[in-house]
């Protein structure tokens, strides 16, 4: 038995311009409970995690829509070339022969009445117990034998498809991580955010973000981009034509004057190339209603797609990593259905395997 005595100094998140207090990350009660022995059979799939083994799954975990639009994405998206990685498509899948594992999540949701409910820990042990599962080789034939079990694929790279368990479930798991010496890639749709905006911007910068209301009222996008003056609103324009004059309105009325450098949409009714058609026309135009909009813009405005933003950094994690399995096929997908056991204890985990086809669930 091993015990581990962790600290960890975090800031606390205070918008204010004075010294941010130093206060100590207290893992949940699970991860404290691995940490303290790791014997138990959860921690095997950390102690057999391989950095370097490229054959793992992509696990994308959150709630069943997410990881639907997240799946949909990485099976079809071609941004970049796959011999020398340059954003250029190439006429073949970014995740060519790779198998994407959809982990949705049927036990725990929704996220945001966890929150409401003052259930915050059950929802960063969530977080910890989903992304175990995923790198774990078996699952459960049905949801009474916990015994039968059978053999999967176990996760190379986590995908947190929901922004909730990247704000409440991320730190957790690093802990956890860390504390096993297991160097496993997790992505995340703030995290790539924040890559992207350090690449392409000067960061901190002022970044707006398009989400739904749930998402909008959460704090969960101005928590994960430290620094950022980030600005969230849910605008429900008539069209998709007039989202972007929308949510500027709204960005105005709210007494901002500050130029915006990038437009996160996370919300998935609204096409990100309509936001970009309505930017292009601001551009373009000479009228006075035209020119105030533009006013609102920086000169580096772009509108980011938040799940082509985040299969962006899982191609470039992989490709630094040299994680790709380098296969000749198209991307493969697994589905499986994470559940409660109706059994003893109530508790436990179960991990179904779906049958279901790639077309189908790209098209949802």
């Amino acid at each position: 038995m091993r015990k581990f005595l962790l600290f960890l100094g975090l800031g606390a998140a205070f918008l204010s311009c004075e010294q941010r207090p130093v206060v100590t990350f207290v893992p949940v009660p699970l991860v404290t409970s691995l940490l303290a022995d790791t014997t138990v059979s959860a921690w095997s799939p950390l102690a057999a995690y391989d950095a370097e083994d490229s054959r793992g799954s992509i696990a994308v975990i959150g709630e069943p829509d997410r990881v639907s639009w997240m799946m949909g994405t990485l099976l079809l998206q071609d941004s970049f070339d796959n011999i020398d990685g340059r954003l250029l498509s190439d006429g073949l899948p970014d995740f060519a022969g790779e198998t994407l594992a959809a982990y949705r999540d049927s036990a725990f949701v929704p996220y945001d009445a966890c929150l409401q409910e003052g259930r915050e820990v059950q929802l960063r042990e969530a977080t910890v117990r989903m992304s175990l599962a995923a790198l774990d080789t078996l699952y459960n034939r049905n949801v009474f034998d916990h015994e039968n079990l059978l053999a999967k694929k176990r996760a190379k790279m986590l995908v947190l498809a929901s922004p909730y368990l990247a704000r409440y479930g991320a730190h957790d798991l690093k802990v956890l991580f860390d504390a096993a010496g297991a160097d496993i890639p997790v992505i995340s749709v703030p995290g790539a955010l924040r890559a992207h905006l350090k690449r392409a911007h000067a960061y901190p910068c002022n970044v707006g973000v398009l989400a739904d209301r749930q998402m909008a009222v959460s704090g969960v996008f101005p928590e994960e981009l430290d620094g950022c003056a980030v600005t969230v609103l849910s605008p429900a324009a008539e069209s998709p034509e007039t989202e972007l004059l929308r949510f500027l309105d709204m960005y105005r009325d709210a007494g901002n004057t500050l130029p915006l450098n990038a437009l996160l949409v996370d919300e998935r009714t609204v096409p990100s190339d309509s936001l970009r058609a309505t930017l292009a026309r601001i551009r373009r135009s000479d009228t006075e209603e035209m020119m105030q909009y533009g006013r609102l813009l920086a000169p580096d405005f772009e509108v980011v797609d938040a799940l082509a933003c985040t299969a962006g950094e899982c191609y470039r994690v992989l490709r630094q990593r040299n994680l790709f399995t380098h296969d000749i096929a198209y991307p493969l997908a697994e589905f499986y259905e994470i559940r409660l056991s109706s059994g003893q204890p109530e508790d436990r985990l179960v991990l179904l395997r779906t049958q279901r086809s790639n077309s189908d669930y790209v098209q949802q």
